[in-house]
């Protein structure tokens, strides 16, 4: 099961039954390109878009994975949901976000490794990332960065398809530094895995750190 798969689930568990609501996954390349011009759009009233990436969608509301893991979307999900539950089903859509979403369950449900080791190394990297950069990225982003990271190196582990990235080739010229950086970084990581982060999947967290 893909990462989107598993984060569908966790989604549909923190539901409360019997609601009119569908959890449906989308790739999030073909929303860059197509934005609002695919007919999915047209069989389906969109309430929000939930994932680790911001396609950035216009009249569309994103909520970012991080933002549930720290609890910084519960009172706009309100306002999201306002239409389509009741105040007790949005009580216990909330204590099943704050239960659900805890950096811990989301570590254990979306990785077949080892939760705790893959998330140590991942997070040593990512401040060794900070250092060579000179920068110090947001909670939020670290948070991004932990679940997004840790998805690509079991992705990596488990030889399963990687991200395609636009303009790889300007991006790889343009931003060779952030690339040795990331190299540098992670390369604990790589090497405790025996996996190599290729140029797309760096683009990714360069769009993560961008926005920080």
């Amino acid at each position: 099961m893909g990462t989107a798969e598993k984060l569908k689930k966790i989604l549909k568990d923190s539901l409360p039954v019997d609601l009119p609501i569908q959890v449906l996954t989308y790739d999030y390349n073909t929303l860059l390109e197509k934005q609002m011009h695919d007919a999915f759009f047209d069989h389906y009233e969109v309430i929000c878009i939930v994932g680790t990436l911001n396609p950035n969608m216009e009249g569309i509301r994103f909520i970012p994975i991080e933002d549930l893991i720290i609890n910084d979307t519960l009172d706009e999900l309100n306002v999201y949901f306002q239409d389509y539950i009741s105040e007790e089903e949005m009580k216990t859509f909330k204590q099943n976000i704050l239960k659900n979403f805890s950096l811990s369950n989301i570590m254990n449900n979306l990785t077949i490794l080892n939760p705790n080791k893959l998330l140590e190394h991942v997070a040593d990297a990512i401040d060794q990332l900070q250092l060579k950069l000179g920068l110090r990225f947001t909670n939020n982003t670290c948070f991004g960065l932990y679940v997004h990271i840790c998805c690509l190196i079991e992705r990596l582990v488990t030889r399963r398809e990687i991200e395609v990235y636009t303009d790889i080739e300007d991006f790889a010229q343009k931003e060779a530094s952030f690339i040795a950086c990331v190299k540098e970084a992670f390369s604990v990581v790589e090497e405790y895995y025996g996996v190599k982060i290729p140029e797309e999947e760096i683009g990714y967290i360069f769009n993560y750190v961008e926005n920080n």
